[in-house]
């Protein structure tokens, strides 16, 4: 795993680095590659070197995961870049829900989408609410649940 120092540059660095191996550009386009960016930048996705970046940031937060996903504590590190670590534990709560690089899990996905979360981070309120939409964890369907988490998004500009 990528290993850094826990400063604000080599976070951003990293944060960075993982957002291109996951897009596969190094041109930030909004709604990423697909949506018709340059195609010069572009370079192959890999989800496995992006996990290990955004892995690496959650990590100085939440160091430990537990055996069951739904049981995580909110407990952390204090000394973690949250900001980086929120947005961190968006992508790979991504990741597990669409089964990029990982094998699909939503119980894993909802948990770093929650914790997240914790921190007001837009795509992981949308993500719960993608879960809660569609009853992806136990299979009960929470629409009201689902518009708070999506509101929450929106009132975050998150289209």
């Amino acid at each position: 795993m990528f290993q850094f120092n826990a400063d604000r540059g080599e976070t951003d660095f990293a944060f960075r680095l993982g957002k291109i191996y996951y897009d596969g550009s190094i041109y930030h386009v909004p709604g990423g590659i697909a949506s018709g960016g340059d195609g010069v930048g572009r370079l192959p996705r890999d989800f496995d070197r992006a996990r290990q970046y955004f892995l690496g940031i959650a990590r100085q937060v939440w160091p430990h995961d537990p055996v069951d996903p739904l049981a995580w504590s909110s407990v952390r590190r204090e000394e973690g870049p949250v900001g980086y670590a929120a947005a961190a534990a968006g992508y790979l709560g991504r990741m597990y829900l669409r089964g990029e690089g990982v094998r699909q899990d939503a119980r894993t996905a909802r948990m770093w989408f929650e914790r997240g979360a914790e921190y007001g981070e837009k795509e992981c309120n949308n993500g719960l609410g993608i879960i809660w939409r569609d009853g992806l964890v136990g299979g009960k369907r929470d629409p009201k649940k689902a518009l708070e988490y999506f509101s929450l998004a929106a009132g975050q500009d998150l289209a």
